[in-house]
């Protein structure tokens, strides 16, 4: 897995190099000429990438709006409180959602996933306290714990609904 550091495009040019030259000896990496096809061939995946996550996102928010309002932090736990309104004429059975938390300065300090299995109806607006351990982080666990009790933006982003009826929207496993 590349580093989480690099940006999108530098790592997607990255990967497409090392897989164009796998073939060949290492000293192939370093071809100009193969090097700008692997980098256009990046910008070209990237901008693909970026454009399939708007439509997403577009999708989802004709279906649901989904906020986490406040957090409260606790010795080993973030909470979360949580408004999720379901915009579409069909009752939700879960929805899964990525949350993105970010410090005072717009620096992303966690990022994780959950599930969420509560019914919603129709057109119906619930909102709860979510709490999340530390650990559910991962490798973010450390700088959620030295951001505890200091401000906090978070972003939710639905990547999948199932609805009561069986069907269900966004990105499938």
């Amino acid at each position: 897995m590349l580093s989480r550091s690099l940006p999108l495009i530098w790592a997607v040019a990255f990967a497409a190099a090392l897989s164009a030259c796998s073939h060949q000896p290492s000293k192939a990496i370093l071809d100009p000429a193969k090097a700008k096809i692997a980098y256009t061939v990046g910008e070209r995946l990237a901008a693909e990438d970026r454009a399939q996550q708007a439509e997403h996102r577009e999708e989802m928010s004709r279906l649901i709006d989904a906020r986490a309002i406040k957090t409260h932090d606790e010795d080993r736990t973030v909470s979360f409180f949580m408004q999720i309104r379901n915009k579409s004429t069909k009752a939700i059975a879960s929805l899964d959602s990525g949350i993105f938390v970010y410090d005072a300065a717009g620096r992303r300090i966690g990022m994780s996933e959950f599930h969420l299995a509560k019914p919603i109806a129709p057109h119906a607006v619930i909102a709860f306290w979510y709490p999340m351990r530390y650990v559910r982080f991962s490798e973010d666990a450390g700088t959620m714990r030295l951001a505890a009790g200091k401000p906090k933006r978070t972003q939710l982003e639905v990547t999948e609904i199932k609805f009561a009826d069986g069907t269900d929207a966004g990105y499938d496993d």
